[in-house]
């Protein structure tokens, strides 16, 4: 009878261990590198939320800040004051969704608000990205991340979500709002945005495609409400959806 040899007597090796070693290499020599970054999984190295001067310039009209409220003399600051409350804002000033619980679902009865960090809510889909939240007058909040090494451009989609609820929530508000995108503290793209019709659902309302010079460093996302009257611009949340960086 003819004796059995071990595989490993003979120094074989089995057939996945060559090529583990190959892609071994191939990383170390630096011969695989990233194609595209998500954006969702980057940390931001920057964030700040707060508001603009609501006192009127030299000459202007206080109307314009707010509307004047019966008996007053303050021309509606006061009002102003008591509306620049807003509720807790997001632990660390960022509300990043990887990915959707596979369980996940609301209470029944309870609607989507833009302080739930498990999903961000478009037309009535879940969905994960980068938030922005202004709530309520002349606030503003931006993220800024660094630009990976080798990364060419930035794309992606800026969506509003579902939640831009007025004072008597779930009511939804009118809100006009400006969004931007800088890079290296210059702007490069931004746009004035209103939503007035009160009974549509979020959407995207913005597709991305930013070129990114081979020094550039950091880019930011801002948000920033305008000022159009008391009952209007209470929330407005946006969220950067398939967000990525190009090679």
């Amino acid at each position: 009878m003819k004796p059995t040899v071990n595989q490993h007597q003979l120094g074989t090796r089995p057939w996945w261990a060559g090529w583990f070693l190959a892609m071994a290499w191939m990383i170390l020599a630096g011969v695989v590198t990233a194609e595209e970054w998500r954006l969702v999984d980057l940390e931001p190295v920057a964030t700040e939320h707060g508001f603009l001067s609501a006192e009127p310039k030299p000459g202007a009209d206080v109307k314009d800040l707010a509307r004047v409220a019966s008996g007053r003399d303050d021309g509606g600051r006061g009002l102003w004051t008591a509306y620049r409350q807003p509720e807790p804002f997001w632990t660390d000033e960022r509300k990043i969704v990887k990915e959707i619980p596979a369980d996940f679902k609301l209470p029944p009865g309870q609607l989507y608000h833009s302080r739930i960090k498990e999903a961000f809510a478009v037309k009535g889909e879940w969905v994960t990205g980068v938030g922005l939240w202004a709530q309520t007058h002349l606030m503003y909040h931006w993220v800024e991340y660094e630009i990976p090494a080798g990364a060419t451009r930035f794309v992606g989609d800026l969506a509003i979500t579902d939640d831009r609820h007025g004072p008597q929530f779930p009511q939804q508000g009118w809100v006009e709002f400006v969004w931007s995108v800088a890079v290296d503290g210059r702007v490069v793209t931004s746009k004035t945005k209103g939503i007035y019709d009160q009974q549509s659902p979020g959407g995207v309302i913005a597709t991305l495609d930013v070129p990114l010079p081979a020094d550039a460093k950091r880019i930011r996302f801002r948000l920033q409400n305008n000022r159009i009257g008391i009952e209007a611009n209470r929330n407005t949340e946006l969220v950067v959806l398939n967000g990525k960086f190009l090679k």
